[in-house]
């Protein structure tokens, strides 16, 4: 009886796998974009992005080999950072941030909504920055923190990466833009007269969405970006891991 019921069993197997063959999988996998705004990179199918390992070397050791090496010969900076690492839920977060915000202004403000502002027309631009002399952090809310971890005045002069959003606001003109401001969100965020920078008046009209080498305390976030957090520096940071 058991050895029918096995047969049987095969059968509509067989039967089953006959009327509904297996179909391939692709050695990238499809996702189906989610249905929830909240989340990001749920349907980006395409190949990521690649570069040669050949080429990354040769551009690296350009890099040191010539700028390196000649603000490693100014006599107040002997060692500069030549790289930086984020945390991958610190560059999602300050994506995320960047995008939803926008997105959610410029569907929900009146004055906004003839713009036609779309995810599209976003950007990041990358700017080169040092850090100032240690014994000027306090003067900076968002550097005050910072300095307070033990070793970070050995950040001071070095060679560091702030990003801010753009967004296009005509063809082929991408502005830094603020998109917690939305008056920002026509003419760029330095052409704004409120933004000019005053220690006397650190207003949050003074402060944008972005993210650099620096550590924000959990307290007064209005003052600054939400979904900034610190970029490790290498040196001063243990270079260990790296492979360019």
């Amino acid at each position: 009886m058991i050895t029918g019921l096995l047969i049987a069993v095969v059968i509509a197997f067989g039967a089953y796998i006959y009327k509904f063959p297996p179909k391939k999988v692709s050695s990238i996998q499809t996702l189906t974009p989610t249905s929830n705004p909240d989340k990001i990179c749920m349907d980006y199918l395409d190949r990521p992005s690649e570069l040669s390992v050949d080429l990354i070397h040769t551009m690296v050791n350009k890099y040191k080999g010539e700028q390196l090496k000649c603000i490693n010969s100014n006599s107040r900076i002997k060692d500069d950072a030549h790289s930086i690492w984020f945390d991958l839920e610190t560059l999602k977060k300050f994506i995320y941030h960047v995008e939803k915000t926008t997105i959610a202004k410029a569907t929900s403000d009146p004055d906004l909504k003839s713009l036609n502002i779309t995810k599209e027309k976003l950007g990041i631009r990358i700017y080169y920055a040092a850090y100032p002399h240690f014994d000027s952090w306090k003067n900076h809310s968002d550097l005050d923190d910072f300095s307070k971890i033990d070793g970070r005045e050995k950040y001071e002069h070095l060679h560091t990466v702030i990003m801010i959003p753009t967004l296009e606001i005509s063809k082929g003109k991408m502005a830094d833009f603020n998109p917690l401001d939305s008056d920002t969100y026509v003419s760029g965020l330095f052409d704004k007269p409120g933004y000019t920078f005053s220690l006397n008046n650190p207003t949050p009209a003074n402060s944008t969405i972005g993210l650099s080498g620096m550590q924000r305390s959990s307290t007064n976030q209005n003052m600054s970006t939400s979904a900034q957090n610190h970029g490790g520096l290498i040196p001063p940071e243990n270079p260990n891991g790296e492979g360019f």
